[in-house]
């Protein structure tokens, strides 16, 4: 017997137990599953909830103390003891020494009332005060901060120099980065709040946090089981971040321990990148934990809230044990029922098969055992029923088979009958095909013919030649495998339609060719009926239009893509631009627009040629769209800027952020590799400006140009990198624009003066001073140079200050030239490249001599290095002219720029100054002391005069001295000041003599 294969194969005993796995065991099972899964679904948003909820109130903590610390700071700046105390000690820090008796018996006042600051739980850790310019004038700690500058002193670069800054400039509090700082030896951030009365600035007041409070809060763990602790930290310059407070399992982590963010960290990746989640991830141990993760935008840092994933779902575990051991069990006694009840039915069914064949031998007689009262005992009595009926149909088969034999002859003498005609018709029929394929071969246009249904019965072969398939393909529904693929839906809508419509069929679309290519066709087809009126098919036509449709392209490319690189152009792009506003604005989505300038381009264009600055261009806007998706628009702006159009890229202002910075950093990431141009490899780099938008408030103009100002953000701070609008950024463009303004109303409003910083010899004799700009604006106070001559370089207020100033300094040449104890004294004046570049500079240092009758020997003029870089050819004669006059030349900040010996051999100048950076690391940095040393001795072998500027400790000078340097100038001497105290200064150096 054969048992054939599969389930077929296998005795009903085993299958019984088969049936009882699968009908009983496993839906038991998988109920017992899925009530798992959804315990553990339960337990996990339970875990991941109050690790949310403890993130939440981690964050809420840090904020609400710093919220309350800034108001603090704020409340002081706005008390009477604030101005009061500013006031006095101010007065007290200028006319005395800080060390002085006067001044602590004037600080001790202040000291009295900051202690309530300080003793008050330790909130704050020190009190300052600080003049506008500036100038420490109080701190509680008296540490070494107490009696420095925080615009050029020793600690310019500190937080709390930054958090200075950014109050004065914007007249609000301000919170500085968490970062070790000096004075105090200690991790620290600061809070510093404008001191304002009626519109004018009197300093600020700043407070140093005390850093035990934060970290109290981190290292509380109530909630967080054995393995959970709270992470605190910020983002390095390096990609990593750096833990800011203790760990749990790690005390000394603080300002100490660094995250490796690029493999493992993601909690803390995703706090610092801005996000707000939970989530099971591997943190920064590489251990899976379930995680919540905020971020502080008041400090820049992140904050993740973690438990180990083992500890958090041990109940889980130990539920899919127990299940395991209970299914085990339950299969082991239900499998030994079902296998004995199965073997008791095989032996009945045995029994059945063996009388089966013996009547399938032939035997009629046979008969089954129906004594059973079960489904086997019917089945042997329906088979019983089965073999007598087949006995009495046996008798009764010869007769019928010779009944339709008879009937058999009569149908084969019809049927050749019919065969006879239909040859004839046949013939006809083959006359009117050839007649058919002979007018459709010669016709210049393809032809096909289709049934009712739309299937194609024949096609001619210029139809083939046009839609690049055989005829054979072509047959059925074969010939819409052929259509390209964008129009084929388009095609079959049209062709249903004048199926279902009974109407002519006619469209435009296209064919693919098996090379790749397609081929534009305009279709068009008719009913054909038969004698009761009926539709029995389809004839119709297809021509070539590819020729016309490609002169409409061309037509289209004109006039909204670019020529060379095939991309949209600006008008194409505002269009798009306009109607994605109305989508966003309907469908309520965040989408962005980037705007990149590519780095240096004009250097390429202006070394290799405009060719090859053709073929970057191709090739970054080849890039540009290999990292985009289709439905994004990606235009040349002009030049070499591009835009790159956005859309929908999410409901959450938060996650389409996240997912726009990561497609423009893949854009930056491929525009930075390196191009090979033909035989050249070249290098280049994307600046990228981004604007995130939602719906039309704001125009697709206002838009790019916020993307533009973010670009050239960019630019400004190094290039090859990607940066996003935000208020602040506009906020600090007016602030510029409006300080420009202002600035216009300077010269003529008589608010520059000008501050003369000493300069002295060896035996620190008085030889002269520098002429420093300062303005004294009516509301700011006073604007130092590092924020005046920026603006004034770019607006060319720069010429209009540089006039006052050599004015100005050959007027107080001439005072003192009245005096017998000043007369001998020079006066150095900077000179702007801008100014040094007209024509008839030389002529204006003439006039201004003349007009003052001063000599000129005494007037020194101070060149930076940016002046010879521009053209030494043109440079020469001009300095030539200006000593032939008979005035001083001095090269500022040497070493700092593109310094060369053809400098001191071609042109004529008198002295060199040695840059302050080398100076202030002159003691510290082997480098800077060579530096410094080897500058002294070239500027000696040209026989030139060297000054050092910088100079604040003995030490700075001692070394100076030893390398044979001339002449000295720094706060060490004497800070820039105004002509009283400058004149008053040297009546005391001539006393002290």
């Amino acid at each position: 017997m054969n048992h054939g294969f599969g389930v077929k194969g296998i005795p009903l005993s085993y299958r019984f137990l088969i049936w009882y796995i699968v009908v009983a065991l496993l839906p038991l099972a998988l109920f017992g599953y899925l009530s798992l899964r959804q315990h553990e679904a339960e337990l996990r948003a339970e875990t991941l909830g109050r690790m949310s909820r403890l993130a939440d109130k981690k964050t809420l903590q840090i904020k609400t103390y710093l919220s309350e610390r800034v108001q603090d700071a704020e409340l002081l700046a706005r008390s009477d003891l604030a101005e009061l105390a500013m006031r006095d000690l101010s007065r007290a820090y200028t006319r005395y020494l800080p060390s002085s008796a006067e001044y602590r018996k004037a600080a001790k006042g202040p000291d009295k009332d900051f202690s309530a600051y300080i003793g008050r739980d330790t909130l704050f850790y020190d009190v300052l005060l600080i003049t506008p310019q500036g100038e420490i004038v109080y701190t509680y700690k008296r540490e070494p901060d107490f009696a420095t500058n925080l615009i050029d002193g020793p600690y310019r670069d500190s937080q709390l120099a930054q958090a200075f800054r950014e109050s004065r400039m914007t007249l609000e509090s301000n919170i500085s980065d968490f970062e070790h700082y000096a004075p105090s030896d200690a991790p620290a951030a600061f809070i510093s709040a404008p001191i304002i009365r009626e519109g004018v600035l009197l300093g600020g007041v700043a407070f140093q946090l005390d850093t035990q409070h934060v970290y109290r809060m981190a290292l509380e763990s109530t909630g967080l089981g054995v393995t959970g602790e709270t992470l605190l930290a910020k983002l390095m310059s390096t990609g990593d971040a750096l833990f800011v407070a203790p760990l749990r399992h790690d005390p000394q982590a603080a300002m100490q321990r660094i995250i490796e963010m690029k493999t493992t960290a993601i909690p803390m990746r995703h706090a610092l990148a801005g996000e707000r989640g939970e989530g099971i991830e591997t943190d920064y141990s590489g251990r899976q934990v379930v995680a919540a993760w905020r971020y502080l935008p008041e400090l820049r840092w992140g904050v993740v809230v973690k438990m180990d994933a083992g500890e958090a779902f041990a109940p889980i575990y130990r539920q899919r044990k127990n299940l395991l051991a209970a299914l085990l069990a339950l299969a082991g006694l239900g499998g030994f029922v079902a296998f004995y009840f199965g073997r008791q039915m095989v032996a009945r069914l045995k029994d059945f098969a063996r009388n089966a064949d013996e009547v399938a031998r032939g035997d009629l007689s046979k008969r089954a055992d129906e004594s059973g009262r079960d489904e086997i005992g019917a089945l042997a009595h329906s088979f019983n029923h089965m073999t007598a009926s087949l006995q009495s149909l046996y008798r009764t088969l010869e007769d019928r088979v010779m009944e339709r034999t008879r009937e058999l002859n009569v149908a084969n003498e019809q049927l050749h009958k019919e065969i006879i005609g239909r040859e004839h018709i046949e013939k006809a029929l083959r006359k009117s095909q050839d007649f058919f394929r002979t007018l459709s071969a010669v016709n210049p246009v393809g032809i096909f013919r289709a049934d009712a249904s739309g299937n194609y019965e024949f096609v001619n072969q210029r139809w083939c030649d046009i839609a690049g398939i055989k005829q054979e393909d072509a047959m059925g529904d074969g010939w819409s495998g052929a259509i390209y693929g964008d129009d084929r839906e388009k095609v079959h809508a049209e062709w249903a339609s004048s199926l279902v419509e009974q109407r002519p069929f006619s469209l435009e679309y296209r064919f693919r060719h098996p090379d790749g290519s397609f081929i534009w066709v305009y279709g068009q087809s008719t009913a054909v009926r038969d004698d009761g009126g009926n539709i029995s098919g389809y004839v119709g036509t297809i021509t070539d239009i590819t020729a016309r449709k490609r002169a409409e392209e061309e037509v289209s490319n004109l006039a909204f893509y670019d020529a060379l690189t095939g991309l949209p152009n600006r008008r194409l792009l505002l269009d798009r631009f306009r109607l994605a506003l109305s989508a966003s604005a309907r469908g309520h989505h965040y989408g962005a627009v980037l705007f990149l300038d590519m780095d240096k381009f004009k250097t390429l264009n202006d070394t290799l040629g405009h060719d090859y600055g053709d073929l970057l261009l191709i090739e970054v806007a080849r890039r540009i769209q290999s990292c985009v998706r289709e439905m994004d628009t990606v235009a040349r702006f002009g030049g070499d800027e591009f835009v790159v159009l956005i859309e929908e890229a999410d409901a959450a202002a938060g996650e389409a952020s996240q997912k726009i910075a990561l497609v423009a950093e893949k854009i930056r990431a491929s525009l930075a590799a390196p191009y090979r141009l033909n035989e050249y490899e070249c290098h280049s780099s994307p600046s990228i400006g981004v604007c995130l938008y939602r719906g039309n408030e704001e125009s697709a103009d206002t838009l790019l140009k916020h993307a533009d100002m973010a670009m050239y953000r960019v630019k400004d701070t190094g290039r090859n990198a990607v940066r996003f609008f935000d208020p602040a950024m506009q906020r600090a463009v007016e602030a510029h624009a409006t300080l420009d303004m202002d600035l216009r109303h300077a010269v003529p409003g008589h608010q520059l003066r000008l501050y003369y910083q000493l300069q002295l010899d060896s035996e620190h004799r008085p030889l002269g001073a520098e002429a420093l700009v300062r303005w004294i604006h009516p509301k700011r106070g006073m604007v130092l140079p590092a924020q005046l001559i920026p603006v004034a370089e770019e607006s060319s207020l720069i010429l209009d200050i540089g006039n006052w100033v050599l004015d100005t300094a050959c007027q107080q040449l001439a005072a003192w030239d009245k005096n017998e104890r000043t007369r001998g004294l020079e006066l150095a004046v900077n000179v702007s490249a801008q100014q040094f570049r007209r024509r008839d500079f030389a002529e204006t240092v003439a006039a201004a001599v003349r007009a003052h009758r001063v000599n000129p020997a005494r007037l020194k003029l101070e060149l930076t290095e940016s002046v010879m870089l521009n053209d030494v050819a043109d440079v020469a004669p001009k300095m030539r002219a200006l000593k032939a006059l008979g005035v001083k030349l001095s090269l500022d900040d040497f070493g700092t720029g593109y310094s060369s010996l053809s400098y001191l051999k071609q042109l004529p100048l008198d002295q060199i100054k040695i840059d302050r950076s080398f100076v202030r690391d002159i003691a510290t940095g082997p480098n800077d002391a060579v530096m410094v040393r080897t500058i002294i001795g070239m500027a000696q072998n040209f026989r030139l005069n060297v000054i050092a500027e910088g100079v604040e400790t003995e030490v700075q000078l001692a070394l100076l001295k030893e390398n044979g340097c001339m002449v000295y100038q720094g706060f060490l001497f004497g800070k820039p000041m105004p002509i009283g105290e400058f004149e008053a200064l040297l009546g005391k150096l001539r006393g002290n003599r």
